[in-house]
């Protein structure tokens, strides 16, 4: 399906996208409020921006995006466990705000997650794989449950990594 109409603003509502085909929109869908969720429920691709301000982008089956995902406030990715959401947009700058990956799955990202404000915070709170690269030039990498980053984690200014006691990061 490709999408030209105007930006599409979730709202407080849920947006699913299912079937397993591509969703080309030439404008972004935005999830502006915290009650916002983009749910992929099948195998699905996004190919256009996704402006995550606040909200959840709940991946339930290996799913991509192809398109950018530019982080405009704190918000959530929940990747289903033994799932994987591959991201090849653009590197994602977290600025003076939380990501937060929950679900147990996988973020496999082809460029960095920034991290370069003193505010910025990556935070694990499932189970989580992170496969990309991390760029950690300030802030704070929170690890809440047992995870693993298996990109590389590039410190390039003062930041910290937050994990929580009886918890183990790889």
């Amino acid at each position: 399906l490709t999408y030209s109409g105007a930006a599409m603003s979730l709202g407080e509502h849920t947006l699913t996208l299912t079937g397993g085909g591509t969703l080309s929109n030439r404008n972004s869908l935005k999830l502006g409020n915290a009650s916002s969720v983009l749910n992929v429920t099948g195998p699905n691709t996004v190919s256009g921006l996704i402006a995550l301000t606040a909200g959840t982008l709940d991946i339930d089956e290996d799913s991509s995006i192809s398109g950018g995902i530019v982080q405009g406030g704190s918000a959530a990715i929940d990747v289903a466990t033994e799932k994987t959401l591959t991201y090849s947009g653009a590197a994602m700058s977290l600025g003076e705000h939380t990501l937060t990956l929950t679900g147990g799955g996988t973020l496999s990202n082809t460029n960095a997650l920034t991290l370069g404000e003193t505010s910025s915070v990556l935070n694990l709170a499932g189970p989580n794989t992170v496969s990309g690269p991390i760029e950690l030039n300030a802030g704070t990498l929170g690890i809440d449950e047992d995870s693993v980053v298996s990109g590389a984690i590039v410190q390039g200014g003062s930041a910290s990594v937050d994990v929580a006691e009886g918890k183990t990061l790889t």
